[in-house]
């Protein structure tokens, strides 16, 4: 994570237009692959995966259920209502989502599973 002075919507936008130097340095082999994500507050930087190295997580429909809903800002206690399971049902299936995606913290699990493409949260309702 970087810490700079310019707000992190103007970060993600520089970064995604292919301006990352002034803020990561220079490496020709990277050149503009650099992609960053605003969470809130937070602008998260990385490499986006080429195809052969992205890992491929199975996720049960259920389990996607759950992603979709930490990716939506809803807390646990809603996720359960919405799909009509208790809460520890819900918190099982993170368990093992975290697991999956080797996050440590639901922030992490998001960013991951947005960096892989297989949410796309709303930035706006999470994390502020």
């Amino acid at each position: 994570m970087l810490d700079f002075a310019p707000r992190p919507e103007e970060i993600t936008r520089q970064i995604n237009a292919g301006d990352w130097q002034a803020y990561l340095g220079y490496d020709q082999a990277r050149e503009n692959s650099w992609q960053a994500l605003r969470v809130g507050k937070i602008v998260i930087v990385y490499p986006p995966p080429s195809p052969e190295d992205a890992p491929v997580i199975s996720l049960h429909p259920k389990e996607l259920q759950v992603l979709q809903g930490l990716g939506s800002g809803l807390n646990l206690i809603q996720i359960a209502y919405r799909h009509q399971v208790t809460v520890k049902t819900v918190q099982n299936r993170l368990y093992r989502i975290q697991i999956k995606f080797n996050a440590h913290t639901r922030e992490e699990l998001v960013a991951k599973a947005t960096a892989l493409e297989y949410i796309k949260p709303d930035l706006d309702s999470i994390f502020d």
